[in-house]
């Protein structure tokens, strides 16, 4: 699910994902409690004030490392680690 003030790209990053194959949705009006809308979100406390706020399921999070704790996700990354941070850096350097 991706909030945040900047819906603009925000909008943008979910169509990416989805095109690769992660499933994302934009949180939407009627969901302010957990949208990342609020101005005293610390997300939105930057220079512009607009922020894309990322909330990355656990089936997700565990598809990405062999090994889930702490000590074993830095040395066992999977395919779908570097898939997934692969589309967010070219959202990134396309988007900034």
């Amino acid at each position: 699910m991706w909030g945040g003030t900047d819906r603009e790209r925000a909008k943008k990053l979910t169509q990416l994902l989805n095109q690769n194959g992660f499933p994302a949705e934009l949180i939407t009006k009627g969901h302010d409690e957990i949208a990342g809308i609020n101005s005293k979100n610390i997300a939105n406390k930057n220079r512009t004030g607009k922020s894309i706020q990322l909330e990355i399921s656990q089936p997700l999070r565990s598809a990405m490392f062999h090994s889930f704790t702490s000590q074993g996700r830095a040395s066992s990354k999977t395919q779908t680690f570097y898939k997934f941070t692969n589309v967010l850096s070219t959202f990134v350097s396309t988007s900034y």
